[in-house]
């Protein structure tokens, strides 16, 4: 069963694909997926159960090569049949919809796991499925950048404290990709090669999606090829969006070691499953070739409700302050941050204009305990 379950990411596309081919309102049942799935999170709760899977790679990595591979043909499908011609507006916009979704989910944590794999032709396949969302050169400022200053101002994919989902994507968007001009300029002049050289990652990213472009074009025409197009973008937006969810509001002491509270974790059981454990990642951030059936959920850890109801909430900034993040984040400045970390998430709390929970836990006579510290 600790196999099979993986299968449900490639069902989920291939049952999104069928809709998107099918026509009428089946448009829609791609991006159906996220208030269903956030329903059914909800009610199932978290699973923290280990998964008991075969030692072989080759058999737990079939489903994530497949997601891989599902993400750019949702996307050909989709703008083959915008080049049909007579769809209504509201099947076009269902159609866009769908194909973003997914583009989202189970790519990102698809290619996520693909690029952090040794193995050459896994990590050119990670990089390269990434043309649904616009960023085949993402593992560069990802594991070079965010995996090395996560918690701090230096990392991009780190929210800061008052900043809501939208504003979140607004900076970490050219954020990355100054990252990643940064990282690759400098790495190509040790080699005495301009950032643009065609033995650079950059050149070989713009070529691959435009070689993709062109494909949406051959299969659905100009039409075919705007709606893709539009799929893509909106899932880039996405993207970043559900990054937001994974370290928002959390701090770390520059050059102090990376641990398991930098990290949220949502282990929803659906969740789990369908971002084939991207979400259950303190783990992966401790140890970044650890593979994803490999990880232990980190029940004793910061922890989100499921990431479909998270996101829903957050496009409400009101809403997701008050009723998710500063109650958890409340709870992890109290008792999971050490000192340091506390003394920076307070003046950050005040910057930000929220509540000043550390003056109401002094009121109350509350121990401000240290998970950080105890340990």
């Amino acid at each position: 069963m600790d196999v099979l379950r993986y299968y449900f990411p490639v069902i989920c596309q291939i049952v999104g694909i069928c809709g998107i081919v099918a026509g009428g309102p089946w448009v829609w049942v791609g991006v159906a997926q996220l208030p269903l799935f956030a329903a059914l999170d909800s009610i199932l709760g978290d699973d923290l159960r280990e998964r008991k899977a075969p030692k072989s790679d080759a058999v737990m990595d079939t489903p994530v090569v497949l997601c891989a591979i599902l993400g750019p043909l949702t996307l050909v499908f989709l703008a083959w049949k915008v080049g049909q011609g007579g769809l209504s507006t509201g099947q076009l916009l269902g159609l866009i919809a769908s194909g973003a979704w997914l583009a989202l989910v189970p790519v990102v944590p698809a290619v996520h796991e693909l690029y952090h794999k040794r193995s050459p032709w896994k990590y050119a396949l990670g990089t390269y499925a990434q043309f649904p969302y616009m960023d085949c050169t993402r593992s560069v400022a990802h594991m070079m950048s965010h995996h090395n200053y996560v918690g701090t101002p230096q990392d991009a994919d780190t929210p800061l404290r008052g900043e809501s989902m939208y504003s979140f994507v607004r900076r970490t968007i050219p954020a990355n990709y100054r990252d990643l001009y940064r990282l690759e300029k400098a790495t190509l002049a040790k080699r005495g090669l301009s950032v643009w050289s065609w033995q650079g990652r950059f050149t070989k990213a713009i070529v691959a999606y435009l070689s993709f472009v062109a494909l949406l074009f051959a299969v659905g025409g100009s039409y075919g090829l705007a709606a893709g197009f539009s799929a893509t973008l909106v899932a880039r937006v996405w993207v970043e969006a559900f990054n937001y969810l994974q370290h928002a509001g959390l701090i770390r002491v520059p050059n102090e070691p990376v641990a398991g509270r930098h990290v949220w974790n949502h282990l929803g059981t659906i969740t789990r499953v369908l971002a084939l454990e991207i979400t259950n990642h303190c783990q992966h951030h401790l140890d970044a070739y650890v593979p994803y059936y490999k990880m232990k959920p980190d029940s004793e850890g910061p922890r989100m409700p499921n990431a479909f109801l998270c996101f829903l909430a957050a496009l409400i900034p009101p809403l997701w302050y008050r009723l998710i993040l500063w109650p958890r984040l409340r709870n992890w400045d109290l008792h999971h941050a050490t000192a340091g970390e506390r003394a920076l998430a307070r003046e950050a709390n005040l910057n930000a204009g929220w509540p000043d929970w550390f003056e109401e836990a002094s009121a109350t006579s509350a121990p401000l305990g240290s998970v950080a510290e105890a340990n």
